[in-house]
């Protein structure tokens, strides 16, 4: 058992207080200030959904072409394999199980864009048969009469599940636009490859 004298408690506290303050004398204000870091908040514009950009109120808000086509399917009327990644409705564009002709399908809407430097972000399931070196198959997105997004429709680029396109427009800020989303197929006979395109899920971001 250890043994204390009497006053040695004052004396150890004495000593504390002492060696504090020598540290604390001879510790830089600049080492002092290096201890501290200030995390600043990460600040990012919430997306903006597109109206109607799900489909879930079908064909309000978004024209057609062809005119009297129908472009907005319901899960129980889509290939058995496609699945809409949120809710129940997707737009299908392409051939729609008929290769025996080509096909230019295309939705449409006039949206006000937001912000400065808007983007563009949507989802979107490609199927298709065709090779890459043989395709002239293409989905495409304009504004304002601009091609802002190409992408060709083939084998090698079928995504087989749902995967996010981000594309930039140039339309400035609070600018009110024709937004186009195409897809052309060309078939040369009632045999070529089948290209299906599905969409879902389309909202708007700012930088």
């Amino acid at each position: 058992m250890l043994k204390f004298h009497r006053g040695s408690g004052k004396s150890m506290i004495a000593g504390i207080l002492i060696v504090c303050a020598l540290l604390l004398f001879h510790a830089s204000p600049y080492a002092a200030k290096s201890c501290h870091t200030v995390f600043l908040p990460w600040v990012s514009t919430p997306p903006i959904p597109l109206p109607n950009g799900d489909f879930e109120s079908q064909p309000v808000i978004w024209s057609f072409l062809p005119k009297d086509a129908f472009l907005i399917f319901a899960q129980n009327e889509l290939p058995e394999s496609i699945v809409p990644r949120s809710g129940t409705h997707v737009a299908w564009l392409g051939d729609q199980g008929d290769q025996s002709q080509s096909h230019h399908t295309e939705i449409s809407q006039t949206v006000t864009l937001p912000g400065n430097d808007p983007v563009l972000r949507f989802w979107v399931w490609i199927q298709s048969s065709e090779p890459c070196d043989m395709t002239r198959d293409q989905l495409r997105v304009y504004s304002k009469k601009e091609l802002e997004f190409s992408l060709d429709i083939c084998k090698e680029k079928s995504t087989n599940s749902w995967a996010e396109k981000i594309v930039k427009l140039t339309g400035m800020q609070d600018d009110t636009v024709m937004l186009r989303i195409q897809v052309e197929t060309v078939n040369s006979n009632p045999y070529s490859p089948a290209s299906e395109v599905f969409l879902d899920d389309f909202i708007f971001a700012t930088h």
